[in-house]
Parts: structure tokens; sequence; C-alpha cells
């Protein structure tokens, strides 16, 4: 049975300042699922950074919160490959 890629982020506490977020991912084959904090501003920057994702087989789509090496760092990065040919 094939599974289609799926991406789902999901606001799971807030408050004034900060937002916990579980991000979840899933090519088909390997999934995983992370909870991250970020402040408020960030998850709609996530959301504008994936909105209409993908427009072409090659693009590649980054977004990174919070200080690199810390409890709040998420970095989420993906590749929409389509189709992908392989030569016989």
């Amino acid at each position: 049975m094939e599974h289609k890629p799926q991406l789902r982020v999901d606001l799971i506490w807030e408050d004034v300042d900060i937002e916990g977020v579980r991000i979840s991912a899933s090519n088909g084959t390997f999934c995983g699922s992370t909870q991250v904090y970020l402040a408020p501003r960030e998850l709609g920057v996530l959301a504008e950074t994936l909105k209409g994702f993908p427009k072409t087989v090659e693009q590649e789509q980054s977004f990174a919160a919070g200080a690199e090496n810390s409890y709040a760092f998420a970095s989420l990065f993906s590749v929409a490959l389509m189709a992908l040919a392989i030569p016989a």
C-alpha cells in the first residue's frame, strides 16, 4: 500500500509569549514527530513558507526558529521530488 507524503503542524499550547507546536512528517516509509516552542510570529512565518508547497518538482523549502543548539531550536527542510526517474 502506497502512502502519500504528509506534513502536519499542530498548535498544542499557547500563551502570550510562546506557542508549543507538534510537527509530524511522513514520506510513506519513514515518519517522525517533535514538539518545539516558537514565538507567536514564527508560526505565521512557517505557514507562509509552506503555503502552496510544492510549486515545482525541484522546490526546496526551509524554516528555522529559535537559537541553534538550544532546547527551543526547530529546523525543517523539505524537497518536493514528485517523480524520481531511475535509469535501467
